[in-house]
């Protein structure tokens, strides 16, 4: 191609936001926008297949993945879900796991949806999660594993673009018990608030959730509970959402490229 391939990716994306197309026109449509370069429906399943931005519909025509495409969407027009989990004490890795996990599904700065269980993690629960939870051992008990609430919890992640405060950590538990359990876990994009936090608001001394809560005015119901966390750090990101587009980061392109720049510099600077 002689373009770029984000160029190429920016005109797929034109042309499918105006719905799905099928393999054959999409090439023929690509072919006649790039001034009839040869795009065979070969080549586009090639570029597209691992792009995450895209998938086939059931009647095999490429359409745009919701909440993922982020090529020319607004951010405020994406779907997150935003996620908080409370956990047995220690790393995923080292085989502490889930003992409540919520979900705030966000859309144009408006609450859609929410989940929310207590999970029995089917070990110990270390006492001091228990004195800042108030979660103990018997309290789960009777609550759900997780086999039994891994579908629902996969359903309001796909599409989704995932959130958290400290996403890495939750989405190691997350990701790593929907595959014990489903053998997969959804592809989706990752976005941490404090990471956000961190790149936007240089003069802010701490990141912590109880942090942005008191810079914007966010009340807390339920603090150190799934829900309550998950809710609170949904309203942060809708503030740090309108921060970005005031500055003139209006898709998941440009939050990527803002992400990756070093923490204290402007993030204006080069995006625009």
């Amino acid at each position: 191609m002689s373009a770029s391939r984000e160029s190429w990716v920016e005109t797929v994306a034109g042309l499918l936001g105006e719905g799905p197309l099928h393999p054959d026109e999409l090439a023929r449509r690509v072919s006649l926008l790039r001034a009839f370069e040869q795009e065979s429906p070969a080549l586009i399943a090639s570029l597209l297949g691992p792009d995450p931005r895209f998938r086939l519909d059931p009647e095999g025509r490429w359409q745009l993945t919701p909440g993922l495409a982020g090529v020319r969407s607004s951010l405020g027009f994406l779907d997150y879900a935003v996620v908080d989990v409370e956990t047995t004490g220690g790393a995923y890795g080292a085989g502490h796991r889930i003992i409540e996990l919520a979900v705030v599904e966000l859309r144009e700065g408006v609450v859609t949806r929410e989940f929310q269980s207590l999970v029995n993690p089917e070990r110990d629960i270390a006492a001091s999660v228990t004195r800042l939870t108030g979660i103990s051992g018997t309290r789960v008990a009777k609550a759900p594993r997780f086999h039994e609430i891994a579908v629902e919890v996969r359903s309001r992640l796909e599409d989704h673009v995932f959130v958290a405060h400290n996403a890495d950590h939750d989405w190691a538990f997350v990701g790593g018990q929907l595959r014990e359990v489903l053998g997969d876990a959804p592809r989706v994009q990752r976005l941490c608030t404090e990471q956000l936090s961190r790149r936007l608001l240089a003069s802010q001394r701490r990141h912590h959730l109880d942090a942005l809560c008191d810079r914007f005015g966010v009340e807390v119901h339920g603090r150190h509970r799934a829900l309550g966390d998950a809710r609170a750090a949904a309203e942060v990101l809708r503030c740090l959402l309108e921060k970005t587009e005031r500055r003139g980061v209006r898709d998941l392109r440009a939050l990527r490229r803002l992400l990756a720049r070093p923490e204290g510099r402007d993030p204006v600077e080069g995006l625009v």
